[in-house]
């Protein structure tokens, strides 16, 4: 949990500011710390060409709007003619506190939130669900 000591006013009601998650996981026989991503969604993975689609397994897949986007995506790029895309890794969740779990945070003060992107990483995680 990460908190302050000695806030006043208004700024008392953000406190603490958030309250992360890390898992114990057995590997080969030794214990291993892992972040909650690769724990949470080991099993959610689709690839559509350079797009990596990861989802809930109950959720229904839906492969010609999986393939619509992937094709989006190309389409923009030659549009506006960007540089070849590099793939990404994008996750899908059904509410905006779910992309919040999967980096880690049970809760986290700035509240909600439907999307949040890691350049670097090239990932991408939506909270607006699936309709």
């Amino acid at each position: 949990m990460f908190s302050a000591n000695g806030l006043e006013g208004e700024y008392r009601k953000s406190n603490p500011l958030c309250i992360t998650k890390l898992y114990a996981v057995k590997e080969n026989g030794e214990w291993r710390l892992k972040y909650a991503l690769s724990v949470i969604t080991e099993k959610w993975t689709k690839k559509i060409g350079k797009l990596t689609l990861i989802y809930l397994t109950q959720y229904a897949f839906n492969q010609d709007l999986a393939t619509r986007d992937s094709v989006f995506f190309n389409q923009i790029a030659k549009e506006f003619q960007f540089p070849e895309w590099k793939p990404f890794k994008y996750y899908m969740n059904e509410s905006g506190d779910e992309p919040g779990k999967l980096i880690n945070f049970d809760f986290f003060f700035p509240g909600y939130t439907t999307l949040i992107g890691m350049i670097d990483n090239r990932l991408l995680f939506s909270g607006i669900g699936f309709n």
